[in-house]
């Protein structure tokens, strides 16, 4: 319940003039500015009492550039009319304010509708209204918070031929059908039917730029897609990252095993703490010769060199896909050294096909 300090000091303040100089007049204003702040109190009071709230969302998923709608009903038990309530939709979905000023007969339901245009991919909450009731002279107000919260997570929309990578707002799962990696592929890796491991870097130290223009974002749109790509031919595939939290996928297939990979994607954040070096090091029993391993990383030193030697020592094919951090805004990292690893270097702004079918060799360094 929120009043202001002078509805309490200007009545006092009427009636010590009226004992003070025996005014009726201002023995008579004092009655009505009490009954105007009790009437008022008791507006506020009964005005959130018995009201509730139903939800109903036109879907649980959408895609950057889909619209999503809602059905809002808040309804009135009390046989009291409620007046001026105001409902505000507590949601953490960008550009989205939904509010809504409305009355309440006795026993009735306002009903309002409303179309969002989705703008970012990410896990979202939605629902939950706030009721604000304030008096008509603005004396005091009361709110009370309409719990029915619920979630939404919206995903990525189809790439298609030309995008850049900063236009597309990952963090998706199985409704990217056509998303296109069409010129990266493990057969140059001698690997038609083997398994793929994706690896991904959420290492924090090594990461560049922000938002939609970061290593983050580069990096995990880049393994959904050839996540995506790699599960609908057939192959077993696996995802290993470490964000907040480790994330590890087994080899498997099917749509089911895909869509469990990407909602992790959904989910994580590039606040790791340990290096993807260490990270291959402590899975490498993982890798056999039946496995090609895809590293997404922009970190380049000779740590992480090492332990993909390892790797391909044990006969598992090793493929690079090396995020350029300069191009990013962060500071120029070395090379990564390989006489034979198959490395694609990805910078700010490329198109993902044309990076990713452009195989750049980095010659070893003595």
């Amino acid at each position: 319940m929120k009043s202001r300090p002078a509805l309490i000091i200007v009545p006092l303040v009427i009636l010590a003039v009226a004992l003070a100089t025996g005014s009726v007049l201002m023995l008579r204003l004092f009655s009505l500015a009490v009954l105007v702040l009790l009437l008022s109190y008791l507006w506020v009071r009964l005005g959130v009492r018995g009201i509730s709230s139903q939800v109903k969302k036109s879907a649980e998923r959408c895609q950057v550039g889909d619209r999503f709608g809602e059905e809002i009903t808040v309804f009135s038990s009390s046989r009291i009319p409620k007046l001026l309530i105001k409902a505000e939709e507590n949601t953490n979905l960008p550009g989205y304010h939904n509010v809504a000023i409305f009355n309440l007969s006795p026993k009735g339901s306002y009903c309002w509708q409303t179309e969002y245009y989705c703008q970012r991919r990410g896990h979202y909450r939605l629902g939950s209204l706030m009721v604000t009731v304030a008096d008509p002279f603005g004396f005091f107000s009361r709110q009370r918070d309409l719990r029915q919260s619920q979630n939404i997570i919206v995903y990525v929309r189809e790439y298609a031929s030309g995008d850049t990578l900063n236009r597309i707002h990952w963090r998706s799962t199985s409704h990217t059908g056509k998303l296109m990696v069409k010129e990266f592929d493990a057969d140059r890796s001698n690997a038609a039917s083997k398994n793929v491991w994706v690896v991904l870097d959420m290492y924090q130290a090594v990461q560049a730029g922000a938002g939609d223009d970061s290593t983050e974002e580069y990096g995990v749109t880049i393994a959904a897609s050839l996540l995506k790509k790699y599960v609908d031919s057939g192959r077993r595939v696996g995802l290993i990252a470490s964000g907040g939290q480790p994330y590890l996928f087994p080899l498997e297939t099917g749509s089911q095993h895909l869509s469990d990979m990407l909602e992790a994607l959904a989910l994580i954040k590039a606040t790791g703490e340990v290096p993807v070096e260490q990270l291959i090091s402590r899975e490498i029993g993982r890798f056999t010769i039946n496995s090609v391993v895809i590293v997404i990383t922009p970190a380049a030193n000779e740590q992480l060199v090492a332990s993909l030697r390892q790797v391909r020592s044990r006969g598992a094919p090793v493929i690079i896909v090396s995020l350029d951090s300069a191009s990013f805004g962060g500071r120029a990292t070395g090379s990564l050294v390989s006489g034979s690893f198959q490395v694609y270097v990805i910078r700010h702004g490329e198109e993902l096909n044309r990076a990713l079918d452009s195989r750049r060799l980095i010659p070893q360094v003595r």
